[in-house]
């Protein structure tokens, strides 16, 4: 692609979009801890409660959730209520950011793996048997050599 675009090699990918990438010979490691002290000193605790403020708060949030999926149900839960909110969703998202804060270095590494086997179904029939209204599942067994 060189003689046919101009181009420059900046290296290795360290950070993009607010995710940190870390490579080495073990794997790849992708985390997004500047961006959770970022969001942290945004939103400090004693900020007075008001729509912009919770909005801002679970935006935030649902942006950690391509690294951090351990929180991902709770974004959704309190996403609920952007339009309604209360002190007490306001005091689960405050919840939220302290598990962030004690999980800031928390990430995905992607390592290398000779063998994988993967497992999984599809349930996209959901009326499944006109008989029974049973849903069919269908299993998928895969070997992978890299």
């Amino acid at each position: 692609m060189i003689p046919e675009f101009d181009m420059t090699n900046l290296g290795l990918l360290h950070y993009f979009l607010g995710v940190q990438i870390i490579q080495n010979d073990h794997g790849i490691f992708i985390s997004q801890e500047k961006y959770i002290c970022d969001l942290l000193k945004k939103f400090n605790m004693t900020t007075k409660t008001n729509e912009h403020f919770y909005r801002s708060i679970v935006g935030g949030l649902m942006y950690l959730t391509h690294t951090h999926l351990d929180i991902l149900f709770s974004i959704g839960m309190i996403s609920r209520f952007m339009h309604s909110r209360s002190v007490h969703h306001l005091r689960a998202a405050k919840k939220i950011l302290q598990y962030v804060c004690d999980t800031i270095n928390y990430g995905i590494l992607y390592q290398l793996v000779t063998e994988f086997i993967f497992f999984g179904y599809s349930n996209s029939d959901w009326a499944g048997s006109i008989d029974d209204r049973k849903v069919q599942v269908v299993f998928i067994s895969a070997l992978v050599q890299v």
